[in-house]
């Protein structure tokens, strides 16, 4: 038998993205009151929450649980404790993995550990979209579907060609899986880094506080670059009229 609870003075928010005054009473899991007014009777626990703001429980379509493969950050049981704490009632597991989730045997080994955790957050686990998410060999879909998978990903990891994508997408909604897909096209991606205008935008916010930059070195906060850059030194796109017309030091 479960505590009951009372919630009093909270600010719900609803789909719409819109507040109002809201008091909950809650019996055996269920809410039997909500209302602006305070639920009457006895109750095992109360909470005051003026000030705090009341929603549905949320939805992770992206956790990566550190298992398998990166034991040495967490483990599957501590992050879904950390997920309820948060109130995320459910999270959806990338393939990401290693191994790779595009075997039945990883699922369903996941699975398990998920079962011995005893935590409410439910866990559904995406399939590898290809083999080893190398974005050449399509997975075996119908296998991972039949173990539990909801749907397949090819995470971070482009796919070879717009070829392939169209036989995954076919081949996916055969089995009605969704498929979660990040824009990242191979070709146009290269070996390049989009972190140098982030550098830009960096010096010149440190610029304007007069502090140097937190790197220490390279862009100091007096000269700020005018250009971003990709790793391999070619300049890209226009300076801003507000900054001055000077190339930064790793565009040289």
């Amino acid at each position: 038998m479960s505590a009951s609870i009372r919630i009093i003075h909270a600010r719900a928010i609803d789909a719409h993205g819109e507040y109002e005054r809201l008091s909950l009473g809650i019996r055996e899991g269920r809410i039997v009151h909500a209302d602006a007014t305070p639920p009457d009777g006895l109750w095992d626990i109360d909470i005051d929450a003026e000030g705090l703001l009341l929603a549905p429980a949320w939805i992770e379509l992206a956790a990566r649980l550190r298992e398998p493969g990166a034991t040495h950050k967490a483990d599957i049981a501590s992050e879904l404790r950390a997920a309820a704490r948060c109130g995320v009632a459910a999270v959806a597991l990338p393939p990401d993995t290693r191994p790779v989730v595009d075997r039945p045997a990883v699922v369903d080994w996941i699975r398990t550990r998920v079962h011995g955790t005893g935590s409410p957050v439910q866990v559904h686990i995406l399939g590898a979209a290809t083999v080893n998410l190398a974005g050449t060999e399509i997975s075996e879909m119908g296998a991972l579907a039949n173990a539990g998978c909801v749907g397949i990903a090819q995470c971070g990891d482009a796919l070879r060609d717009t070829a392939v994508m169209r036989r995954v997408l076919e081949y996916a909604a055969s089995f009605d899986l969704p498929l979660h897909v990040q824009p990242v096209d191979a070709a146009l991606a290269g070996e390049g880094c989009a972190a140098p205008w982030l550098r830009a935008w960096a010096c010149h916010r440190y610029r304007w506080r007069q502090k140097p930059a937190p790197w220490g070195n390279g862009c100091p906060w007096w000269r700020p670059p005018a250009r971003a850059c990709i790793s391999d030194g070619c300049r890209v796109g226009a300076a801003p009229r507000w900054w001055p017309r000077r190339a930064p030091p790793d565009c040289r």
